[in-house]
């Protein structure tokens, strides 16, 4: 069971970083648009 919830743990932890990353790279793009915009 131990094992089981080690995955889980390291399999959240990757899914985290990875939404965490993408947010900040869609963030990025809307304020790329904003700046295009005021150009």
């Amino acid at each position: 069971m131990s094992d089981l919830d080690d995955n889980y743990d390291e399999d959240y932890r990757k899914l985290r970083d990875l939404i965490f990353y993408i947010s900040i790279v869609i963030f990025s793009d809307l304020l790329n648009l904003k700046d295009n915009d005021n150009d």
